[in-house]
């Protein structure tokens, strides 16, 4: 009897452990090459992200998310692996006519992987981009994208155009 109630016992805090950790957010940051943007994921009940330069918070937690035609829905869930960081520093020759012979082209990228789907971050030294990566094996069609900009407090005046 002591041994199946231990055993109901170490099975209960299993299961309070994985939910516990599901819904705990967890948040992974991606820094620009010369240090002044930091975008920061957030994977809790939600997508979402922020960006600061330079310590002013440009975007407060703004949610992402996409759906597909077949109701797939590419948000928040269980990371398959550890995040992937990695920096890229060189240059390109363009394969169409433009002012530049050599393109510099330096970025710092996190990766994000979820079952269906990469979520990618790349931090320039002036922009950040992310885009969702589809591992599916057919065509799809993009129903919705969900993208907010909850631009900070401190941020007026942040862009030059």
């Amino acid at each position: 009897m002591k041994i199946a109630s231990r055993l109901l016992a170490t099975l209960a805090l299993t299961v309070l452990s994985a939910l516990s950790y599901a819904a705990t957010p967890k948040s992974y940051s991606v820094t620009s090459p010369d240090g002044t943007l930091v975008a920061t994921v957030t994977n809790g009940e939600s997508l979402s992200w922020t960006l600061v330069k330079d310590g002013v918070t440009i975007l407060e937690p703004s949610e992402i998310g996409m759906t597909l035609g077949d109701g797939s829905v590419y948000a928040a869930g269980r990371l398959k692996g550890r995040p992937v960081l990695r920096s890229v520093r060189g240059s390109f020759i363009p394969s169409h006519v433009y002012k530049k012979a050599q393109v510099k082209e330096e970025y710092d990228e996190l990766t994000l992987k979820f079952k269906d789907f990469n979520l990618v971050f790349r931090a320039y030294d002036e922009a950040v981009a992310y885009r969702f990566v589809s591992k599916a094996k057919a065509d799809f069609i993009v129903k919705g994208e969900q993208a907010e900009f909850a631009f900070g407090k401190d941020c007026e005046g942040c862009f030059t155009f």
